[in-house]
């Protein structure tokens, strides 16, 4: 089975060609731990653990590093407002962030490394840039020279000319030139539990050296898989790889992988609208929590997603039906023994899933499998749709865990399929399928209404 992604390098969908099929290594941008994630943060969180598990799923040996922005401005700044020492909030931050990790069931990266564990490593590229004329000294600052790198601006589709021309950009009167970026900063006063000593005084790393130093530490200068979220392509992500072409020559990953945004109510996150949701005002209990994963899988990764009170409440419904088919069998605590007898009950969600990592097809398949239980009482049907839950990261309900107060019944499920396949055609721009869906539900008997939170279905 053959894995393809779009590599937003090269802005194509590629087929995946390891460069050590014996060991797959990938990258994921982790959290600036100062505060509670929010539910933009924990969407890439899902999204690159549905790679991590397909990638398991299809090779023997798979190195994930996720890492842990413990040392920026930002956590400077909260831990001043708080009051309390910097260490105490980053080691809060991070025990939330991995609370929350494991509500929503995603796995454990193989490594999960400090940013001020790998101080030395930063000075190290920093010190080699520096020999190589790519980076220079300005009033006790370290910065990257742009300009020496020919085609700088190759991920995120950028001209160093034309983002001069287009920005407004308060230039430090040190910098060579508006686009330099910091590698070193110097430790202002008031900072100096938040400094270390290195050859251009006491300071500090900027931001984007931390994850070139400590993906090239642990994976090597070349690597497979590259992730984040789309707001890191530029300039994050643009200029790890203009850190790692000056010091390695090589631009670190193979392929680069962007997520997409997240909204609440059609609107951008933000403190100032009041709707800057962290993860433990959704989270409750694991039904919560298993509804908000679902949630994150009804859109393509690359598409934006937007959180509202019907999706959550949708997402509740499908995994109440689920759940209610998978224990007409009693499946639900035989996982291992029924994987190990029917492996091959896997190779249709995988041939879906390995397409870009097409989650929103994979739950239109198990609404099928679901269907398939509740009007033909398939038990083979149940086994693949427990198989493919799990897989996912969906945990199946207890019996009576009903924290819902609604029929089940409500819609039929092959009218919800039918609603849900028609919400992928439109997503993928197939409007001849889209309406003919419709017309399909129209003759049924139901009336399909769009909103701005997605699809209602009436009775007639």
């Amino acid at each position: 089975m053959e894995l393809f992604i779009t590599n937003t390098l090269t802005k194509k969908l590629e087929k995946f060609e390891p460069l050590d099929r014996s060991n797959i290594k990938i990258y994921a941008c982790g959290p600036t731990v100062y505060s509670r994630p929010h539910i933009g943060n924990m969407r890439s969180a899902v999204t690159f653990d549905i790679l991590f598990r397909t990638l398991r799923y299809l090779y023997k040996n798979v190195t994930y590093v996720r890492n842990i922005t413990d040392i920026d401005d930002k956590i400077i700044i909260a831990a001043k407002e708080r009051g309390i020492p910097i260490k105490s909030l980053t080691e809060e931050a991070t025990r939330y962030y991995h609370s929350d990790l494991t509500k929503l069931n995603c796995l454990k990266p193989t490594y999960e490394p400090q940013a001020t564990a790998y101080i030395d490593k930063m000075i190290n590229m920093i010190h080699t840039m520096i020999s190589k004329d790519y980076a220079y000294i300005a009033k006790n600052n370290v910065l990257f020279s742009t300009r020496k790198i020919s085609d700088y601006g190759i991920l995120s589709n950028r001209n160093l000319d034309d983002m001069m021309a287009g920005a407004r950009i308060e230039t430090e009167e040190y910098k060579s030139d508006p686009m330099d970026f910091i590698l070193w900063k110097p430790a202002k006063l008031g900072e100096l539990e938040y400094a270390f000593h290195s050859p251009w005084g006491f300071g500090r790393p900027g931001w984007h050296i931390e994850c070139s130093a400590i993906s090239t530490s642990l994976l090597g200068r070349r690597f497979d898989i590259h992730c984040g979220g789309e707001d890191l392509i530029f300039p994050h992500h643009e200029n790890e790889i203009a850190q790692n072409c000056a010091t390695y020559h090589t631009p670190c990953a193979k392929y680069w992988i962007h997520n997409g945004l997240l909204t609440v109510n059609n609107e951008k996150m933000s403190k100032s609208l009041n709707n800057f949701k962290a993860i433990d005002e959704i989270l409750g209990d694991v039904f919560a929590s298993n509804a908000l994963r679902y949630f994150y899988l009804t859109k393509h990764y690359r598409k934006p997603i937007d959180l509202n009170n019907k999706s959550l409440y949708d997402a509740k419904l499908a995994l109440q039906k689920f759940s209610h088919n998978i224990h007409k069998f009693e499946l639900q605590n035989q996982h291992a023994t029924i994987m190990e007898e029917n492996k091959e009950y896997m190779d249709e969600i995988m041939q879906i899933i390995c397409d870009d990592l097409n989650t929103p097809e994979a739950l239109g398949y198990l609404h099928k499998l679901s269907n398939d239980v509740s009007q033909k009482n398939s038990r083979n049907s149940a086994i693949k749709l427990m198989l493919g839950m799990k897989f996912l990261g969906l945990s199946i309900n207890e019996r009576n865990n009903d924290n819902l107060q609604y029929d089940i019944k409500q819609i039929p499920a092959n009218i919800t399929l039918l609603g849900q396949q028609r919400a992928i055609a439109k997503d993928k721009k197939d409007w001849l399928l889209a309406d003919s869906i419709r017309n399909e539900i129209i003759a049924l008997g139901y009336q399909i209404i769009d909103t701005k939170e997605g699809f209602i279905i009436k009775k007639q």
